[in-house]
């Protein structure tokens, strides 16, 4: 009956009362069918690493940070510092990072590279 409704041949099901397999089947008494099937394999162990995580970067906020971007002289001249960005999605007040070997602009990657 039970190979009609699951699909299970009887050779690949057996009858269990109370952990143990039955041979012969009694009156008032409970069973359990197992049956054979595929999958259900061996778990896995879970892997142990050698080196530890990573530790990611933190950003780091700066008080009054703008203040490396501008130079106030005696006479109240106020001159900016970095080069600005002449690409036309930036516009003025975007600076361009200064490297020892170009100009990069953070918004739009804009680059100029320095000869020398």
């Amino acid at each position: 009956a039970v190979a009609a409704v699951e699909g299970v041949p009887a050779s690949a099901q057996r009858l269990v009362a109370g952990g143990a397999p039955v041979t012969e089947a009694t009156e008032g008494c409970c069973y359990e069918i197992h049956l054979d099937v595929l999958g259900g394999g061996k778990k896995h162990k879970k892997k142990n690493y050698t080196t530890p995580k990573k530790v990611k970067h933190k950003h780091k906020t700066v008080k009054l940070a703008v203040l490396r971007y501008y130079q106030v002289d005696e006479t109240g001249k106020v001159t900016k510092l970095r080069q600005e960005c002449s690409h036309q999605d930036c516009g003025a007040g975007v600076f361009m990072a200064n490297h020892f070997n170009r100009y990069y602009c953070g918004k739009c990657h804009l680059t100029y590279h320095i000869e020398g």
